[in-house]
């Protein structure tokens, strides 16, 4: 599992490099989560070649927030399914991910947070 709040296009890029660094020898499971006044298509155009699936996120609880519907709907050329939240999203991660596959979970502090929050107190 990799854990990065990189929201915009010069932290994308340096978690693709990250990425391309340490490959896996299974599939990447993306978690996503961006506020509505992100370049969500451009950001994940960037990390198109290191996912396999997409897990859209919602977020509630910010002005800027969206569903994971409508994120899902500005990344229409990216497959993958829409979750009310980052928990019910890495929770279908994790049930699609083996043991030789990858979660990568990154954008906005609040998919991120919430993860690492659930995360903690899961242990």
């Amino acid at each position: 599992m990799v854990v990065d709040v990189a929201h915009n296009p010069a932290a994308v890029a340096e978690l693709h490099d990250f990425l391309s660094e340490e490959p896996v020898a299974g599939q990447t499971f993306a978690v996503v989560g961006l506020l509505d006044d992100k370049p969500a298509a451009e950001l994940l155009r960037q990390m198109a070649d290191q996912v396999d699936r997409w897990h859209f996120a919602g977020i509630a609880g910010d002005p800027r927030g969206q569903s994971g519907k409508a994120l899902q709907a500005r990344c229409a050329d990216f497959p993958g399914e829409a979750y009310a939240d980052a928990l019910a999203a890495y929770e279908a991660a994790k049930r699609d991910a083996g043991l030789e596959d990858r979660i990568v979970i990154f954008g906005s502090f609040h998919i991120a947070g919430a993860i690492l929050s659930d995360s903690i107190a899961g242990d």
